[in-house]
């Protein structure tokens, strides 16, 4: 669950970085959609592995600031 976790974030940044030289309707979609899933799989493993969840909500914050940014 990590690797998914890892590659749809590093999926989602390279997305959003796309996005910045092509924007598209259907481009867009798809980067929220990352988003998401890279939320929803986050939650799961901070659930999964009792992680602390101060650092996994700081690292979920900058990880969409970047993205948002970039969209």
């Amino acid at each position: 669950m990590l690797i998914l976790h890892i590659v749809v974030a590093l999926l989602g940044l390279v997305g959003a970085f796309i996005s910045l030289f092509m924007p598209a309707k259907r481009l867009f979609i798809g980067n929220y959609a990352l988003i998401a899933t890279t939320i929803i799989s986050g939650t799961y493993l901070v659930i999964e592995t009792n992680a602390n969840i101060l650092h996994a909500c700081m690292s979920g914050l900058i990880y969409l600031s970047v993205t948002n940014s970039l969209l």
